[in-house]
């Protein structure tokens, strides 16, 4: 059921539900993580918990519509698009059913540059200002007061001048730029100092280019509005470089439980970007699109051929990251996943040849996808065993719940179905919604039947301790966790060492393949451990193979044995 308030009057909102509709139903190009977003919304639009007021986001439309653009030659009004209505509704419609005030208390956006999102946040500030009644605090923040936060300030003073009294334009770079006259209100623009943001009172606190700030700005803008009830509001596109900016580690959180489908109702993440596999060494219009919502309108195709064209085609690896930064709103992918070549991997997929004698099993405990969430993890169990040859023999099992595999393989984009019916599976399906914890106690007796199992080293996530501790005092299992980063770090680099001595035998596992190309590296106190962002999915496999590995290791595990036979020593 959708709204039904003086809709048949509002072609904004139609506009809106059209544009919804198509990035759901495949019509237009889209991400994984805007189209999640969509269906959010859409879903929302018949929620117990929040209510929309169209008719004020019709007033907002209407009255930015009514702005002429600056700096044009001839009267250019300003015409809101697709995405443009979804973010202003998100801002200004979305509202407690409880109470009818404003839900939405922070709101991040990103998308490639050229999206007009200065332009746009400039336009919802001064209607703000322009409608205030009283003496209010709204402010800007920059990464720099006087570069990009002037630059702003500028779009927010000739709005000012076009639209006269109340509005006055006033100050200099990290003063106020605007002034109501009548109410007091004003809006000021702010460096990134997180001293400047000590002791505001927002009722609006937009924040540009946040994801170019080092400083740790958000914490304090977030206590601002939250003493007025206000709202936090951030575009950027992305940064060169995640580990250094704090507003990562918040979005990342966010698009977690976005995909997951466990968003908080206050928080809202509207990300433009191209999707894993999407291709950036050609030019692939579709694919552009996806991170361009305003291709066409905001910045032209022919710019960006051009962008492609220098950067990526005569371009260096640099400029090609850049690229991919500026106009596909995603970071640099070599194909590679960052932690190892893709193609010394498929060199190492000779059959693994096991033999009687000592093993070392890693696993990654999941209980997979928890209730309705839309989390994709698996739970795998990895045993390696080093031949006489020095090559260490891999084999793993994964483990999947049954429970809407085809939705779950729809939104990571993993051939899920494919791998549960292959001959014989790569994917062991368990019954209902959740691993069964069964299935995995069966999988390691059938390894410690066959094998002398040293140790099962492990990590827990959401895996019934209950299980652990039968393990550990009725199987009396040796087991021992091992996901801190004493551990993982050096099994990581052994891991990248083996893999470029051709010292693994992995069998071509595609699961295995496909959490490696998902991994990213995280350096931690000059070493390396694998990490992923929020948006892609599974890296379990991986995981346990570590887990594995870093008792072999710590046991000598690696090293070539003289004996052979039921007690080799590997």
């Amino acid at each position: 059921m959708e709204p039904d308030t003086h809709l048949a009057s509002s072609h904004f909102f139609a506009e809106l539900r059209a544009y919804l509709r198509e990035l759901v139903d495949g019509d237009r190009p889209a991400g994984d993580l805007i189209r999640a977003a969509a269906e959010r919304m859409l879903a929302e639009f018949s929620s117990d918990v929040i209510t929309w007021d169209w008719d004020h986001f019709d007033r907002v439309c209407a009255w930015i519509e009514s702005l002429e653009l600056p700096d044009q030659e001839d009267d250019s009004r300003m015409k809101l698009q697709p995405y443009q209505l979804m973010i202003v509704a998100n801002i200004e419609a979305r509202r407690w059913k409880e109470n009818g005030k404003r839900a939405t208390s922070t709101l991040f956006c990103e998308m490639a540059r050229g999206g007009a999102k200065t332009m746009l946040m400039a336009m919802i500030l001064s209607y703000h200002l322009a409608h205030s009644r009283a003496e209010l605090q709204f402010h800007l923040g920059a990464p720099t007061a006087s570069g990009a936060g002037e630059d702003t300030a500028n779009l927010l003073r000739a709005f000012a001048r076009q639209l006269g009294e109340p509005l006055k334009p006033v100050g200099s770079a990290g003063k106020e730029a605007v002034r109501n006259t009548q109410s007091g209100a004003t809006i000021k623009v702010l460096p990134a100092d997180e001293e400047k943001y000590h002791g505001l009172r927002s009722v609006i606190c937009a924040i540009d280019e946040i994801a170019h700030i080092a400083k740790p700005i958000l914490t304090r803008a977030r206590t601002g509005v939250a003493k007025t009830g206000g709202q936090l509001i951030t575009f950027s596109t992305p940064h060169h470089e995640k580990e250094t900016i704090p507003y990562y580690a918040w979005r990342d959180q966010m698009v977690g439980e976005l995909l997951e489908g466990h968003s908080k109702d206050e928080e809202i993440a509207l990300i433009w970007t191209i999707d894993d596999g999407d291709p950036v060494d050609e030019f692939v219009p579709e694919v552009v699109e996806k991170a361009n919502p305003g291709l066409g309108v905001t910045i032209q195709e022919k710019s960006i051929r051009d962008s492609f064209s220098s950067m990526v085609v005569s371009g260096t690896p640099a400029t090609r990251a850049d690229y991919q930064r500026q106009h596909l709103a995603s970071f640099n992918d070599l194909g590679s996943g960052g932690l190892l070549d893709l193609d010394d991997w498929r060199a190492c997929d000779a059959v693994p040849v096991f033999r009687p004698g000592r093993v070392w099993v890693g696993i990654d405990l999941s209980r997979g996808a928890a209730c309705d969430s839309n989390r994709t993890d698996v739970c795998s169990v990895c045993a390696v065993q080093t031949s006489p040859e020095g090559v260490i023999q891999v084999k793993a099992r994964h483990f999947m719940p049954s429970h809407r595999l085809e939705h779950f393989g729809f939104r990571s984009k993993l051939p899920l179905a494919e791998w549960a019916s292959s001959d014989p599976p790569h994917l062991q399906l368990c019954p209902g919604r959740v691993i069964d914890p069964e299935m995995i106690t069966m999988e390691i007796e059938s390894l410690m039947k066959d094998y002398k199992v040293s140790e099962i080293a492990y990590d827990l996530w959401t895996f019934s301790r209950d299980v652990l501790h039968r393990w550990e005092t009725v199987n009396r299992w040796t087991l021992k966790g091992r996901a801190q980063a004493q551990y993982v770090v050096p099994a990581t680099e052994g891991l990248v060492d083996k893999v470029r001595q051709r010292k693994i035998a992995h069998g071509g596992d595609p699961i295995l393949e496909r959490s490696i190309k998902n991994a990213r590296v995280k350096n931690y106190q000059g070493g390396r451990r694998p990490d992923k962002d929020p948006s892609r999915s599974m890296i379990d496999p991986l995981m346990a193979l570590i887990y594995a590995l870093s008792s072999c290791f710590e046991e000598g595990g690696d090293r070539i044995s003289g004996y052979e036979g039921d007690e080799i020593a590997v």
